[in-house]
């Protein structure tokens, strides 16, 4: 394996449909909305798309809040 392919990050579907989620939402869901309602921290929120490992309990809560429905894994 080369250093190129180690270094490249496999990002989780569900790290990549809430990305979709996020860029494609309304304008009128700003991200001081979504940090009330999720309790969320701001400065993470902006950045969470350019983040190698966010985390995965703060992706299923902005998740579960975008695509309004819980996460169901069965």
């Amino acid at each position: 394996m080369s250093k190129h392919e180690a270094a490249t990050v496999i990002k989780s579907k569900l790290l990549e449909k809430t990305i979709e989620l996020y860029k494609s939402r309304s304008i009128l869901l700003t991200n001081d909305i979504i940090c009330e309602k999720t309790g969320l921290n701001y400065n993470w929120l902006i950045t969470f798309c350019n983040v190698e490992d966010p985390g995965v309990n703060r992706i299923e809560c902005l998740y579960e809040f975008l695509s309004k429905k819980k996460l169901d894994l069965n």
